[in-house]
């Protein structure tokens, strides 16, 4: 199994495209990832610019397993995230994402 059969396979997912308050840095991008628990996969996606990452996010009322891909439009300021995750959380995940992602 690889990583586009893995965003491409129903099951619980949400997507978001959102604009960037400030232009989209790597380092940056990857600091917040790694600062909220996931782990970046390296060398997954064929496009260098994009990220993927692995985590659990803990809650009070659960731990939810996701993965992430993110698409950074660098000229246009937005970005594009895609999350999988084992449980239904999708309107929790959209929030969390966009509202850390976009400062």
């Amino acid at each position: 199994m690889n990583l586009n059969f893995f965003f491409r396979s129903p099951g619980q997912e949400s997507q978001k495209i959102f604009k960037a308050a400030n232009p989209m840095d790597s380092n940056q991008t990857k600091t917040k990832l790694l600062g909220y628990g996931f782990s970046i996969l390296e060398s997954v996606d064929p496009n260098p610019d994009n990220f993927v990452s692995a985590g659990i996010i803990h809650t009070r009322s659960a731990q939810i397993g996701c993965l992430l891909r993110l698409e950074p439009n660098l000229q246009a300021h937005v970005s594009f995230a895609q999350i999988k995750r084992r449980r239904k959380y999708g309107s929790f995940l959209n929030i969390f994402f966009a509202s850390r992602c976009t400062a």
